[in-house]
């Protein structure tokens, strides 16, 4: 007589959302800590108005490795917050083109940060602002990305969402 026992294993959309975003947002927050707590005893000039995030990606030593040890690590984490997040959209009854066109439009904020970043980045180059305008948007930039992460991940990591009758992860 031959037993056949099969097991699976089921993975909770919501519950993976809610994880997997809680631990992005905590590793970008403790690799751009641990980052910034490493350059300041080097740089005790250092300020949000005045170093960029990437200036201290750039610090040679094994202060750049660190730094972008943790960036390199945060990349898939991110996207893994993605995929989950359309899985997520998917099973509470988006369809395919509002969860395409879902994400953008919450990441309004976040756009415009880079966006305005990217311009003053484009007039520091010819000359028209000085070094220190950019600065803080690069901060406010990468602060919003976070705030998004976590935001999406916990609000819509809940189980059970309210207003939502019948659905179940």
């Amino acid at each position: 007589m031959s037993a056949h026992i099969s097991t699976s294993t089921t993975l909770s959309i919501p519950r993976s959302l809610k994880l997997v975003g809680i631990i992005g947002g905590v590793w970008a927050i403790l690799t751009i800590l641990a980052a910034v707590f490493a350059y300041l005893p080097g740089h005790p000039d250092f300020s949000l108005f005045s170093t960029y995030l990437s200036d201290i990606g750039d610090t040679p030593g094994w202060l750049q490795i660190l730094f972008n040890a943790g960036t390199l690590i945060a990349v898939p984490i991110r996207y893994l917050v993605l995929v989950l997040l359309a899985l997520r959209l998917n099973q509470l009854g988006a369809g395919r083109v509002f969860t395409i066109a879902f994400l953008p439009i919450l990441s309004l904020v976040m756009v415009v940060f880079y966006l305005v970043f990217l311009t003053l980045m484009i007039l520091y180059e010819q000359g028209v602002v000085s070094r220190s305008a950019p600065v803080i948007w690069e901060w406010l930039a990468i602060s919003t990305s976070i705030v998004w992460m976590l935001a999406q991940s916990i609000r819509l990591g809940r189980a059970d969402q309210a207003g939502l009758v019948g659905v179940h992860a």
